[in-house]
């Protein structure tokens, strides 16, 4: 699959430290911003049909707590997530610095 290029060629230090600052701050960060919102509305979700499967009992509460567990396998899921992130997170972090200090000894 044939696509347009998003960033021109990088044609120095500079713009290479600025790009992989962007794709952190634009990207990475982001997306680690959001899945700790989704982490936080997925734990509130599983508090609530917890709650609600113990006082609805025999109703209902079985079913409840099939929605619990798959909550629970999504949290699970979504901090898997985030532990990759904020991996790439440290790794574009490296880059950022690995690029500042070629930058000082080309100077």
């Amino acid at each position: 699959m044939k696509r347009d290029r998003i960033i021109r060629d990088i044609e120095g230090l500079e713009q290479a430290t600025k790009v992989e600052e962007t794709v952190n701050t634009g990207y990475c960060d982001t997306i680690k911003d959001n899945l700790a919102h989704w982490i936080a509305v997925e734990e509130d979700i599983v508090d609530s049909y917890s709650r609600m499967a113990a006082e609805a009992g025999d109703r209902y509460g079985k079913r409840l707590e099939g929605l619990v567990a798959d909550s629970k396998e999504t949290l699970s899921t979504l901090k898997g997530l985030m532990d990759s992130f904020e991996s790439l997170s440290q790794r574009r972090a490296s880059r950022i610095q690995a690029i500042r200090e070629l930058a000082k000894s080309t100077g």
